[in-house]
Parts: structure tokens; sequence; C-alpha cells
């Protein structure tokens, strides 16, 4: 599945995202969610071939071709608000421990519990601390999913600056 064609409505997607192991529910999920900073950036970029060279789909690594530097260009330049950031970067966090980690990888080691249990966002719209980790997880995702693409709805497409003159020229 390509990362550019999952979006959370997809049926294999859902189905993904809930009959899957720990494992595949956060790489699955941080995908979608790095495709989302993709569309927001894709928006707030002026030039096409600017962001395919930024987000690396030329062929050589691109400057935010990592979850990394697109969750922190995005903080940046004010894309998102400090709780989406501070939740993104948790995410990313739980999938590269989930990513890297051969065996302890699931919703009941202490890591992923500990910051499951800081993703503000999720425990907010879900109105109780009572849930499993990993259906605030999964509520993360399609929560986040959803204001990025509010967001990347919301941004003014950029057009390139207009000529400073030189010499009165």
């Amino acid at each position: 599945m390509k990362t550019r064609n999952l979006e959370t409505a997809d049926p294999k997607v859902q189905k993904a995202i809930v009959e899957s192991d720990d494992r595949s529910v956060v790489l699955v999920g941080s995908a979608i969610l790095e495709r989302k900073l993709d569309d927001l950036i894709e928006k707030a970029v002026v030039s096409p071939a600017a962001v395919d060279k930024l987000l690396g789909r030329t062929g050589r690594g691109g400057a935010l071709g990592s979850f990394f530097s697109k969750i922190q260009a995005v903080w940046a330049f004010g894309l998102i608000s400090e709780d989406e950031y501070a939740d993104l970067e948790l995410i990313r966090e739980i999938r590269n421990g989930f990513a890297h980690d051969v065996l302890d990888c699931d919703f009941n080691s202490q890591d992923a519990r500990s910051k499951c249990d800081r993703l503000s966002i999720a425990w907010r719209a879900l109105g109780t601390r009572s849930l499993a980790h990993r259906v605030a997880f999964n509520m993360e995702i399609y929560t986040l999913a959803l204001l990025l693409t509010q967001r990347a709805q919301r941004v003014t497409p950029r057009t390139s600056p207009a000529r400073i003159p030189l010499n009165g020229r």
C-alpha cells in the first residue's frame, strides 16, 4: 500500500488499524499522519517541484524526507498547534520504538503506555482515560488525521514573492 493513498476512511486502512497486530497499527497510523503532513507542506509551498525535492520524491533524500523533519517544519511555520506538535512527536517516538524494537513492541510495554498516556488530543476527544492504550492511539490517529486535513484545507496557497527592485529597477 503506497503512503500517498492512505486515508483513514479507506476500508483496508480501517481493517489494518483495527485487526492488525500492535506494530502494524503503529506503522500504518504513523504513515497516515506522515501523508497528512505531506499534504499540509504541499499547500504551504510555492512550487510543486520544490515540494518534490523537499519531500525527497525526486530520488534523493529531501530536507523534509523524514517524519521528524516534517513535524518540525509544520510546527516552525505555524501550521499546527502546540498540542498537535506534542502529540505528533509522541507518535513519532512510539513509531520509532515499534519499528526498532524486535520483541517489546506492543501497547502493554511501559514505554508505549507512558507515551500514550500523554496523547492529549485523544484523551480529550474520548473524554475518559479508562480505555485501552491501543484505543487511545487509534483515536489519536483518526483525530490528528482529521485536524491535519482541515489545516491543509485552510492554508492559503502560496505564490512566489514579488521581485524586490534593485537600483530602482
